[in-house]
């Protein structure tokens, strides 16, 4: 082989090596690009996801608060009306109490001794309740 053939194949040798070389560049920048691109892209759903769950994360707390300001109102309620019934129930005892210990003074304030064997003394019976 002759030199100058020797120099021609080694030109095209190192021209082929070059425009490989420069289309695997090309091709690694267009793909670095692209990944780029990709991945700013994710970066921004993300940042859109986070968003997101951040407006449910401030409803469904404002949601909660509803529903537990509800319950205690009802609970309150449901109180109140419970001790209103209580309270009635004790002032009907009280009255009773009050009633049954009135016909015992008036019947411990008779001359004569007590004779349980005539209830129509103790007054009229009680109603039931």
């Amino acid at each position: 082989m002759e030199l100058s053939s020797l120099v021609t194949v080694l030109v095209g040798f190192v021209t082929l090596g070059a425009t490989l070389g420069g289309m695997i560049l090309t091709t690694s920048r267009r793909s670095e690009g692209r990944l780029t691109h990709r991945i700013d892209g994710l970066e921004h759903r993300i940042d859109a996801v986070g968003t997101a769950l951040g407006h449910v994360d401030v409803r469904l707390t404002a949601q909660i608060r509803e529903v537990e300001t509800a319950l205690t109102n009802r609970v309150d309620a449901v109180e109140t009306k419970l001790t209103k019934r209580i309270d009635r129930a004790e002032n009907r005892f009280g009255a009773r109490f009050d009633r049954v210990d009135d016909r015992l003074f008036a019947l411990a304030a008779h001359a004569s001794p007590l004779d349980f064997s005539h209830p129509e003394q103790l007054g009229p019976e009680p109603r039931s309740a």
